[in-house]
């Protein structure tokens, strides 16, 4: 039976980055230089740029506009261009949650280290790594009319990796992207061809060994500077795969000196039967919804629809009861409400009433709560009162997690193992550790350039003194290319059998 450890245990610690430590500011407000304006942390008007191109204006308000915020807002920059010195007064027991200021420690000093700021003193830490971010942002503006378009991108992402914060991230509004026409699977033992034309439909399957001789860990190395995040799981298991600025956008690859101008590159490919040969690729502009509709095209495209997860709904949020085994498979595949903003989605309501309604004495020997690549949001399933109904009513509870679940979904499955029995964890570790910066802070501008930013150390109450990079599987159960080629899922098959 599964009992609660904690119900009064907070799920979610949310701390100001200003309680965490007392730094000295060094702020430089010389506003003479052009590459300082930006640092002052005053917002810079269009008629005080320093270029007079419309082009290059737009994108200098730009790269000032998310400079700006990042100083003002992000947990690890926050006090220094307010002139913050010591924390407000909080309550006791806020301060007394020493474990949170661990939690924020153990991200500065992974972020410090990733940017070859090997030291031990934690305001230095942050003075080095803020002097790190403003002569990157100097640079970049001051090279504006030199680079392309899709160099800017490229070089503005870079700055916000810095901070290696998946939170606080570069995109844009673009419908369309200069795209290899293939679909890839990033697997924990190397990167799959599941969806390739038909004139290469010999390569489906394979293995990606290299790409124009460059070695595939070479290539992600060179990729690997330009995304923000915390873990190689989520940089392998999601960043790779996204259609735009993912392994497979040309522009990024021409970025990083693996392929030319003229975006054609081989491809050396390993089949599943070892043989190893190259195929020849030439990238086209396509929008999502057009590369989405040539997968279903099986007179010119080959494609692999990994059917092996019981459900394949576009729904966020999916139940069933098996009685035969008395087992319910919840999955969520997201935690946004949609249009649901100030209540749960109906179908939480719903479940969350059977779940109540369920007769005394038939309980559910197994839960199954799916979480695989689920990327966060606004809702939360299961809430304190669910604690309580599945504690009464499930025996065993299984969470799944993978390399793209993240923020909300790992706050979920490290409070269900902490704060309940009888649950276990089971897949792949997940892309970020159980302690993270978050955002709340996004903006468009009009060339197209979308950024979020982190303002605050999301944590359960268990992760605060957790210095692993990764929530980790109590079994871990890798996905292999033998699983999806038999539409095989082992995680489900696995929790069947026991």
């Amino acid at each position: 039976m599964i009992k609660l450890r904690n119900v009064s245990a907070l799920l979610l610690g949310i701390l100001s980055s200003v309680l965490l430590i007392s730094c000295t500011a060094k702020t430089n407000t010389d506003t003479a230089n052009v590459a300082e304006v930006v640092f002052t942390g005053e917002i810079v008007h269009r008629d005080n740029l320093f270029w007079t191109e419309e082009r290059d204006r737009n994108w200098e308000i730009d790269i000032r506009s998310f400079a700006t915020h990042v100083l003002r807002n992000h947990p690890l920059f926050d006090g220094f261009t307010r002139g913050v010195t010591n924390p407000p007064t909080l309550p006791l027991e806020v301060l007394e949650k020493e474990a949170r200021i661990f939690a924020f420690n153990v991200l500065l000093e992974m972020t410090a280290e990733r940017n070859g700021i090997l030291i031990s003193d934690q305001c230095t830490m942050r003075e080095e790594l803020r002097e790190l971010f403003i002569d990157s942002v100097s640079t970049l503006i001051l090279d504006i009319p030199n680079i392309e378009d899709f160099e800017f991108k490229y070089r503005l992402a870079e700055i916000a990796a810095l901070l290696s914060d998946i939170h606080t991230n570069i995109s844009y509004r673009s419908f369309t992207a200069s795209i290899f026409p293939v679909r890839i699977l990033p697997l924990y033992d190397g990167i799959y061809f599941i969806g390739v034309p038909k004139e290469i439909e010999h390569s489906l399957y394979g293995r990606l060994l290299a790409i124009n001789g460059v070695e595939i860990n070479e290539v992600i190395e060179r990729i690997s500077n330009i995304f923000p995040y915390e873990n190689e799981y989520y940089l392998n298991q999601f960043l790779l795969s996204r259609f735009h600025m993912g392994l497979m956008d040309s522009e990024l690859l021409e970025y990083v000196n693996v392929v030319g101008s003229d975006r054609i590159a081989y491809f050396t490919i390993m089949d599943t039967m070892g043989k190893v040969f190259d195929i020849r690729l030439q990238a086209s502009e396509f929008s999502l919804d057009d590369f989405n509709n040539i997968l279903m095209d099986d007179i010119n495209f080959s494609f692999h629809d990994f059917s092996g997860w019981l459900t394949h709904s576009e729904e966020n949020f999916f139940y069933k009861y098996f009685s035969d085994q008395s087992i319910m498979y919840v999955r969520i595949r997201s935690f946004h409400s949609g249009h649901f903003e100030n209540s749960d989605p109906p179908i939480i309501n719903e479940l969350r009433q059977e779940l109540r309604d369920w007769p005394d004495g038939k309980r559910i020997e197994k839960l199954v709560l799916d979480l695989r690549q689920n990327m966060g949001g606004n809702f939360m399933w299961p809430t304190a009162l669910d604690y309580l109904i599945l504690s009464e009513k499930v025996d065993s509870l299984y969470v799944i997690v993978d390399g793209g679940s993240l923020s909300l979904s790992i706050i979920v499955a490290s409070s269900l193992r902490h704060r309940m029995e009888n649950v276990i964890v089971v897949g792949e570790p997940t892309g970020q550790p159980e302690s993270f910066f978050a955002g709340s802070i996004r903006v468009s501008s009009d060339s197209g350039l979308v950024f979020s930013i982190s303002t605050n150390l999301l944590s359960s109450d268990a992760g605060q003194d957790n210095a692993d990079i990764a929530f980790r599987p109590d079994i871990l159960i890798p996905l292999t290319i033998e699983n999806v080629i038999n539409n095989h899922d082992p995680v489900l098959a696995a929790i069947w059998r026991k």
